[in-house]
């Protein structure tokens, strides 16, 4: 895999001074990419990080021993699909068609993540948008897209992980959406399968 960021770093402090400070030892210390840095409520800052294996495994390390009384969660996850890394905060602007979309939302920023790389793995689905929330407790979402069948799979494997790892979650597939929803959801006008 050589240099390719593949793994993902997050963590939430108590503080928000406390956070602000761990950011600048996370940049001046690791070789990351920042995608989220932000105080959350009540009070709270978090920090979503790119990077590779190693680089992710030592910065959690790091912060779970110097900032282990400011910490509330700090996780790595390793080895994510790549369309997650890309996508992070970013819409997918295609020109196209989408028979389905799959929409998820999930109660926390790790389950957000985790539960996205197991629908991209799960069937073949494309990434079309993963959105960390502000100021909505931690929540996130996630829209995929696809032939409707893989877009089913990719719902279904998501609701069975998230009932195993205890994450809420709501679930939706839409068939056939319409050209309005496409141009509010997405964002750009695009071309329907019939």
């Amino acid at each position: 895999m050589g240099n390719q960021e593949d793994s993902i770093g997050v963590i939430e402090l108590k503080s928000m001074a406390k956070g602000m400070e761990a950011l600048n030892e996370l940049t001046k210390n690791y070789e990351v990419n920042i995608h989220l840095s932000k105080a959350i409520c009540p009070g709270r800052y978090l920090i979503l990080y790119t990077g590779v294996v190693g680089q992710i495994k030592q910065s959690e390390d790091f912060f779970k021993e110097q900032y282990k009384k400011e910490i509330i969660k700090t996780t790595a996850i390793f080895r994510v699909s790549p369309q997650i890394i890309y996508r992070l905060n970013r819409k997918q602007h295609i020109a196209g068609t989408l028979s389905a979309i799959g929409i998820v939302e999930v109660n926390s920023t790790v389950g957000l993540i985790k539960l996205c790389d197991t629908a991209l793995k799960a069937s073949a689905v494309e990434l079309l948008e993963i959105k960390v929330t502000i100021g909505m407790a931690g929540k996130g979402y996630f829209l995929v897209n696809g032939e409707v069948g893989n877009v089913t799979t990719a719902i279904e494997t998501v609701k069975q992980s998230s009932q195993m790892h205890k994450y809420s979650v709501n679930c939706t597939t839409i068939s056939s959406p319409s050209e309005q929803f496409l141009q509010q959801v997405i964002g750009v006008k695009m071309k329907k399968d019939n």
